[in-house]
């Protein structure tokens, strides 16, 4: 079991990894959340570069630790939650009966990013993509694109924001 799960963490977080959250997404929505309301959360750091180029990269990594802690206090304990690579974080938010649920988690994670960069002193922000499942999207692959082209929308037009996919026009959705 030990081995199990550190083969599935993503070393400096302790988050799954990108192929432990992919496996345990399409697993859940194969099995018990079929029918369910779901939402995929896309999250990317934006300014996080400044940080080590004026801090330094262990002061980028404590940045990237604290955020992991802030995911796991602003989520509940069932839901799924990955750094997937640099500064990207997924989360997925099992079982909701509405979609503000999503936004207002992710409003969480702004304002809580807002308070860790003033403690680091460079500003950091962080923008978010959401998708919700069924709506949005029936399977893991087509689920991770709409979240991805929600967050990259964000990112395009001003950073430090939340859109979802349903929002976002037919030439915004690629």
């Amino acid at each position: 079991q030990r081995l199990i799960r550190q083969a599935d963490s993503e070393p400096l977080t302790g988050l799954l990894n990108r192929g432990a959250m992919e496996r345990n997404i399409k697993a859940f929505l194969a099995g018990e959340g079929l029918g369910g309301r779901h939402a995929l959360i896309m999250l990317d750091f934006d300014n996080f570069k400044a940080v080590n180029d004026t801090l330094g990269h262990a002061k980028g990594d404590d940045l990237l630790v604290s955020f992991a802690s802030v995911i796991r206090r602003v989520f509940r304990a069932g839901d799924l939650s990955s750094r997937i690579g640099g500064d990207e974080y997924m989360v997925f938010l099992k079982n909701i009966s509405e979609a503000d649920l999503a936004q207002e988690k992710a409003e969480a994670l702004r304002t809580e990013m807002t308070a860790l960069s003033r403690k680091i002193g460079v500003p950091v922000s962080v923008s978010v993509g959401i998708a919700l499942y069924r709506e949005d999207a029936a399977n893991f692959e087509r689920l991770y694109k709409a979240a991805d082209d929600a967050l990259y929308y964000v990112k395009n037009h001003g950073k430090n924001a939340v859109s979802f996919y349903s929002a976002l026009s037919p030439t915004d959705a690629k």
